[in-house]
């Protein structure tokens, strides 16, 4: 798992992204942390998922995994969703979230590993 560089960010501060992403790869408990990424499915764009998840055996052995959104609970990963679906149709008039995320990531580059 990487980290995309600009990530999209919910209401957490800076301090709080740094504690957050400190734990997520240090696999501790992160409670009431949400992270976003391409779907690793494909009938989804975007997968929101509890970080408590990102333990599972599935999501730890996908190295192709890039978080690209950190939330602090759900519904402010729905409202960074959407912030993402703005810039999304603002950039290229579609609703391609998936593609978009990839071609962000693509271009801007990862950091680090989960």
């Amino acid at each position: 798992m990487k980290w995309m560089k600009n990530l999209y960010i919910g209401s957490l501060s800076e301090k709080r992204v740094r504690e957050l992403k400190k734990r997520i790869r240090r696999k501790k408990k992160a409670v009431g942390c949400y992270v976003l990424f391409p779907s690793t499915g494909p009938r989804n764009q975007l997968d929101l998922m509890d970080v408590k998840y990102l333990h599972l055996d599935y999501y730890r052995r996908r190295e192709d995994l890039v978080i690209i959104g950190l939330a602090s609970g759900e519904e402010d990963g729905i409202q960074m969703i959407l912030r993402l679906a703005e810039d999304c149709y603002r950039d290229t008039g579609t609703a391609d979230l998936r593609a978009y995320a990839m071609r962000r990531i693509a271009e801007e580059g990862t950091e680090g590993s989960a």
